[in-house]
C-alpha cells in the first residue's frame, strides 16, 4: 500500500523508519529488556517525525494560552513548530506534511512507544487521511506544572502508522474455556511446566552466557518442542523510509534523516582530514552498493528468494549465478538416499569419527546440473548440529551450494550492498556473533536497524544457492545436516584477489 506525504512549498519534515533501541533498554543489565520481542516490535512499528531545533518549554499550571513558555535554542526558531495553540497544560506541534492512505485506511498518530519523557506525556489520535485535505497537529500535555521540559534536535515528537479503519466494527470479541482447544491446552501446560522447571534451573545453577539465562521460544516463534508456528513470525520490522527523489529541492539533512534514519538537523560538517575522507569514500561506496541493490530490486524476481524447482543449468547460470542472487533449489535432492537414511543413530553407528565422514557419499546424489566433479572436495563439506546450533554472521569469498540434508535451518539473508550496516571489520566477519540476540548493544551497532534481510526456512531436501559476499546467518531449527558445494560448472575463483592486510 502506499502512504504519502505530500509537502506544500516550505515544509520540510524530518522522518525517519522508527528504530527499536532505546536509551532506556540500552542501559539496562545486560540489555535483557530486549529479550522481549513484543517490546521490540512495537518500537519500531511504524515511522518517527523528528523535532526540527532544540527548546525548552515550561507551563505555570494555569488553562490559558500564555501558561506555557517556549524557549528556542540558538540554533534556530521553534515558532513555526511548537507552540501553546489549545490551552490546558497542552504544547502543539504543527506538522509540515499532508499524508494520504489508500481508501479505508487512517493514520494512528501519537508519541514513540516505550519512549517516556519526564513531565509531559505525547497525545494519541486517529486521523482519517484518505480523505482529509488538512494537515494535523500532535500534541503533549504537560503532567507537572513549573517543571522545565527539554526536546533536543532530532529527538522524536510524532509516532504515526496506518490502521484499517472499519476493522475494529467487524471484530466479533468472545471468551471461551480453554478446555475448547485441546491441543491449545496441552502446549500451554508443558510451556507452564518448562518455564516453572527452567525458574528453578535459573536459581540452582545460573548458566554463564547471558544469552542461555531465558527461554527464547516466543522470540522464536517456536514452541516448547521447537515447531514453528507460522510462517510468517517476525523478530524485526524493516519499514521503507520516505522516497524524496520527487522532491529535488529538498535540503541534504532532510534526505538524509528520511533515507537512513540517523542524522540529525544542524549538524555541523566535519572537517576534511584524511580519517574522515576515508570514511566519505566509504559512504560513497556503501552508497554506490545500495544504489545499485535497490535498482535490481525493482525487477519483481528479486524482490525475494525464490524457490524454483526443475531449473536448468543455463536458467540458473543467466538468472542467478551471473547475476549473484540467491535462490532455493526444490527437488534436484530428492534421489538422494540420505534423506530418509540420515538419523542421528544412523550418522553415529555409519561414521563414529570426522575421518570416515566419506562413509555417507554413497547416500548422497550430485547436481551434475550445478557442480562438476573436480575441485578440492568435489563431494562438498558436511556440517552436522543439533537444534539451536549458530554459524555467526557472515560472507563468504566464493559462490557457495547450500543443501539441507536432515532437519530445518533458518537463515538470515542480506545482500552485499549491507556490509556498510553489518560491521564487517574482521575479515568476512561481523562484529555482531547474532543479529536476533535480544539482548545485543543497539547503541553500539545503531546502523544494523536499518539492514534488509530477508529470513529463509531451509526444509530438507531443499539447496539454497548462496552468492559471493552475500550475508548470512545460519541457526539449526533441528537436528541439522547440511553439506555445502563450491566447485560449481562456472568459474567461482572470486575470493584469490581477496585483500587481506
Amino acid at each position: 500500500m502506499d502512504l504519502i506525504c505530500y509537502l506544500h512549498p516550505g515544509w520540510r519534515p524530518l522522518i525517519r523508519p522508527a528504530p527499536a533501541r532505546r536509551d532506556w533498554m540500552d542501559r539496562t543489565p545486560e540489555s535483557f529488556a530486549y529479550r522481549c520481542l513484543p517490546l521490540n516490535i512495537a518500537n519500531a512499528h511504524g515511522w518517527e517525525l523528528l523535532n526540527p531545533c532544540a527548546f525548552d518549554a515550561c507551563w505555570n499550571g494555569e488553562t490559558d494560552t500564555g501558561a506555557v513558555t517556549i524557549r528556542a535554542q540558538a540554533d534556530g526558531s521553534v515558532a513555526s513548530h511548537a507552540t501553546s495553540l489549545f490551552g490546558q497544560g497542552i504544547l502543539t506541534f504543527h506538522i509540515p506534511g499532508i499524508f494520504r492512505t489508500p481508501p479505508g485506511w487512517n493514520l494512528w498518530v501519537g508519541g514513540s512507544p516505550n519512549r517516556p519523557k519526564d513531565g509531559i506525556h505525547p497525545l494519541t489520535g486517529i486521523v482519517e487521511t484518505d480523505w482529509s485535505p488538512f494537515t494535523f497537529t500532535m500534541n503533549w500535555r504537560f503532567t507537572r506544572p513549573n517543571h522545565w521540559i527539554h526536546f533536543e534536535a532530532g529527538e522524536p515528537i510524532c509516532f504515526f502508522f496506518p490502521v484499517q479503519r472499519a476493522l475494529l466494527d467487524d471484530v466479533e470479541p468472545v471468551m471461551a474455556p480453554i478446555d475448547a482447544e485441546p491441543d491449545l491446552l496441552n502446549r500451554f501446560q508443558e510451556w507452564s511446566r518448562g518455564r516453572d522447571s527452567f525458574v528453578l534451573q535459573m536459581a540452582d545453577q545460573p548458566p554463564p552466557a547471558p544469552a542461555d539465562r531465558w527461554q527464547k521460544h516466543y522470540y522464536r516463534g517456536v514452541d516448547m518442542s521447537g515447531k514453528e508456528q507460522v510462517a510468517d513470525h517476525r523478530t524485526r520490522l524493516r519499514l521503507k523510509p520516505f522516497d524524496v527523489s520527487a522532491v529535488p529541492d529538498l535540503p541534504e539533512s532532510v534526505a538524509t534523516v528520511s533515507s537512513v534514519g540517523s542524522a540529525a538537523p544542524n549538524q555541523a560538517a566535519q572537517q576534511n582530514t584524511p580519517q574522515s575522507q576515508s570514511r566519505l569514500d566509504l559512504r560513497k561506496r556503501e552508497w554506490l552498493l545500495d544504489t545499485l541493490e535497490r535498482l535490481r530490486t525493482l525487477s519483481p524476481q528479486y524482490q525475494d528468494i525464490q524457490r524454483r524447482a526443475a531449473l536448468s543449468s543455463d536458467e540458473f547460470l543467466d538468472r542467478y549465478y551471473a547475476a549473484n542472487r540467491p535462490v532455493i533449489l526444490t527437488g534436484e535432492m530428492s534421489a538422494w538416499p540420505a534423506l530418509a537414511k540420515w538419523t542421528p543413530t544412523y550418522l553415529k553407528r555409519a561414521v563414529g569419527n570426522v575421518e570416515a565422514m566419506s562413509a555417507l557419499h554413497p547416500d548422497m546424489g550430485f547436481p551434475d546440473k550445478f557442480l562438476t566433479r573436480d575441485g578440492e572436495h568435489p563431494n562438498g563439506t558436511i556440517r552436522i548440529g543439533p537444534a539451536g546450533s549458530l554459524t555467526s554472521l557472515r560472507y563468504d569469498l566464493a559462490n557457495n551450494l547450500i543443501a539441507q540434508v536432515v532437519g530445518r535451518s533458518r537463515l538470515l539473508v542480506l545482500p552485499a550492498a549491507e556490509v556498510g550496516k553489518l560491521y564487517n571489520h574482521q575479515h568476512v566477519f561481523s562484529e555482531i556473533a547474532d543479529i536476533e540476540d535480544p539482548t545485543l548493544p543497539l547503541s553500539r551497532f545503531p546502523q544494523l536497524a536499518d539492514a534488509n534481510f530477508t529470513e529463509v526456512t531451509l526444509m530438507p531436501g531443499e539447496m539454497l544457492f548462496m552468492p559471493v559476499a552475500w550475508w548470512h546467518q545460519v541457526r539449526s531449527i533441528d537436528f541439522s545436516v547440511t553439506v555445502s558445494y563450491t566447485n560449481f560448472r562456472w568459474p567461482n575463483d572470486a575470493g584469490r584477489s581477496f585483500p587481506v592486510p
